[in-house]
């Protein structure tokens, strides 16, 4: 039914306590929003990404690097939402991609840990939010 590799993406994901399951391969499922590295300014362009459901009741959002110059990374921060994206390099010239699915609105915050700073127990710098439409 699914080739190995979505399986063991799904054990891991399960796994480490998501309330996100892939219930098919990432490429199957459209890309509802585009987050790009602007940078010139160290921040995400959108910071705010908002996404609404499709029918199948879910979003795709997609964080890509198109500079030529600096390494980026993108992760979660569980700030308001309990949610799981594992920290991921996004090399140069958009070198590769990160990729969520959701599936429950609500806020999700994220962070490139290398352009930003917890001070105060609060995530500043290169931060940004997904707004999930019900």
């Amino acid at each position: 039914m699914f080739s190995r590799t979505v399986r063991v993406m799904l054990v891991l994901t399960v796994a480490a306590g998501s309330t996100v399951l892939i219930a098919a391969p990432a490429s199957s499922i459209k890309t509802d929003k585009v987050i790009n590295v602007d940078n010139a300014r160290a921040q995400w362009k959108p910071k705010h990404a908002y996404v609404s459901r499709g029918k199948d009741g879910k979003a795709k959002v997609v964080w890509k690097n198109p500079s030529f110059a600096q390494d980026h990374d993108v992760k979660s921060i569980n700030a308001g939402k309990t949610w799981y994206l594992r920290r991921k390099m996004l090399k140069p010239n958009n070198g590769n991609k990160a990729e969520k699915v959701f599936k429950k609105g609500g806020n999700y915050h994220f962070v490139c840990t290398i352009h930003s700073a917890k001070i105060g127990g609060e995530w500043t710098g290169m931060t940004g939010i997904v707004h999930v439409r019900k």
